[in-house]
């Protein structure tokens, strides 16, 4: 089952990390280093900002949606996610623009914040709906509208940078592409039925209502705030000390290896939460843990050998996704940013689950304040002595230590599964392909790009069918007789 909503999601998240691709493709080469910096810090502060906002009422919908059905109340219940929704939004877009105003940045990239606060709040509309979607089980609607806005993205923010940056004298392009994403979310916004039904909708929330959303949802936005800025701090770090143009080439090779697994991590949490949650409300704690095994299982299955390949194909990755001026640093930071953001992604969209399946999101942030630690006195440490570099050994430094401590820690309140012969599967072919892929002399560029794209996927599955990882092998019987059918 969790296979099935699986393939929904992992089209959603393709589209995701093709959309992240394409954007970083053609801004490195039609934005100026200053101006793909001030995208880079921006579209930092666009994920800080929704996460600061409406994380936890996404978190509550997914949580609480199921038990709101199965007690009759999911009228009252969308009534107070929709009168937080308003209200936050109000409150942080004067708070945040006050910010805004008051903080010391160039014209551009002040200009680009402006228009960021206008994306973050289309944003939280957009994803309020898509998990009202994934509490529902509609992974097919999920993916069709979050492709819908992938696609959005890259196309308006192309056509307003190309269009208009050079009448706005080469100094706002950052704010124009940071546009399109507005204007993606709202575009999506408009065309979801579903959507459109939730914001007309009327009705009260019930007494208690509000609060019960409250007082799950506070602990949540700590805890997602803390994994927020375990994502984009390092890139404020950075400006701080090299300036807006010296973000560039980290912000590429980020948003190329961590974006890639964390959409595809992304696709494990979407399709197994919601199915954990209701399971547990449901049926009992014995069938929720049988679907996050599954879930665990092709977590591992997918993302370990997509980090691996991320680092074996740096070179020819960079020199076709990333500008001339910026590829040479970005592929040396492409594997150490690879390693990190697997690491973070297994621990953000696996391994935090327990503490949610078991509400106790308070014990989450506890979990969390080691990474932390670590992560800022490294980039303050190291990124002024090995520049974005530096940056990048914090990364993997504070991922480390935030899924060792989510695994100890979680295993008090919901043991999560391990999953340990999957991972050591994983890995043993991933090393595997790793090897093969930096020994075999291919050309460079985009032939040399596809052909180890190519072997590096043959030789994975290969191994994996081999080993029969995460049962691969009944999967692939099922899919022979069908076709055969």
């Amino acid at each position: 089952m969790v296979l099935n909503h699986a393939l929904y999601y992992l089209i959603a998240a393709a589209m995701q990390a093709a959309a992240a691709l394409g954007l970083v493709a053609a801004l490195t080469r039609v934005l100026s280093d200053a101006e793909f910096g001030q995208y880079g810090l921006a579209a930092a502060a666009l994920h800080l900002y929704q996460s600061i906002l409406f994380f936890w009422l996404r978190a509550s919908v997914s949580r609480f949606h199921a038990a709101a059905e199965h007690q009759q109340r999911l009228g009252s219940f969308l009534a107070g996610i929709r009168r937080w929704f308003l209200a936050v939004a109000a409150i942080g877009l004067a708070l945040a623009a006050a910010v805004v105003a008051a903080v010391p940045a160039s014209p551009g990239l002040r200009a680009t914040l402006w228009v960021m606060l206008a994306a973050g709040t289309g944003l939280g509309g957009f994803t309020l709906v898509l998990e009202l979607h994934r509490a529902r089980l509609q992974a097919r609607q999920f993916a069709l509208f979050q492709s819908i806005q992938a696609a959005a993205s890259v196309a308006l923010s192309l056509v307003l940078v190309l269009a208009f940056a050079r009448a706005a004298g080469g100094l706002y392009g950052a704010a124009l592409a940071m546009g399109g994403l507005a204007l993606s979310f709202l575009v999506c916004i408009a065309i979801d039925p579903a959507g459109l039904r939730f914001w007309r909708t009327g009705g009260k929330p019930a007494p208690g209502e509000l609060n019960l959303i409250l007082a799950y949802g506070l602990p949540m936005t700590v805890a997602m705030v803390l994994d927020a800025l375990l994502i984009t701090a390092d890139r404020f770090i950075i400006a701080h000390f090299m300036g807006e143009a010296g973000v560039a080439s980290y912000a590429a090779a980020q948003t190329l290896a961590q974006r890639s697994l964390m959409a595809i991590c992304t696709v494990v949490g979407a399709a197994a939460a919601p199915l954990a949650f209701a399971a547990i409300e449901r049926q009992g704690e014995a069938e929720a843990r049988q679907r996050l095994t599954s879930a665990g299982d092709l977590a591992f299955a997918v993302a370990v050998p997509s980090a691996f390949g991320l680092a074996a194909v740096a070179g020819p990755l960079s020199d076709v996704m990333i500008g001339e001026s910026l590829r040479a640093e970005a592929r040396d930071l492409l594997p150490w940013i690879a390693a990190g953001g697997l690491l973070q992604g297994l621990a953000v969209h696996y391994f935090q689950q327990g503490f949610l399946v078991a509400r106790r999101p308070g014990a989450l942030v506890l979990a969390l304040l080691p990474a932390m630690a670590v992560y800022f006195a490294g980039n303050f440490a190291l990124v002024p002595v090995y520049g974005a570099m530096g940056a990048a050994f914090s990364l993997v430094a504070s991922q480390t230590v935030q899924i060792a401590v989510v695994i100890a820690a979680g295993r008090r309140h919901f043991a999560m599964p391990l999953c340990a012969g999957t991972a050591l599967k994983a890995v043993l072919v991933s090393s595997v392909m790793f090897a093969a892929l930096r020994a075999l002399p291919l050309p460079g560029g985009a032939i040399g790009l596809a052909a180890q794209v190519a072997i590096g996927v043959a030789i994975y599955a290969a191994g994996a069918l081999l080993l029969n990882m995460a049962g691969c092998r009944a999967h692939a019987r099922r899919l022979v007789r069908a076709d055969a059918r």
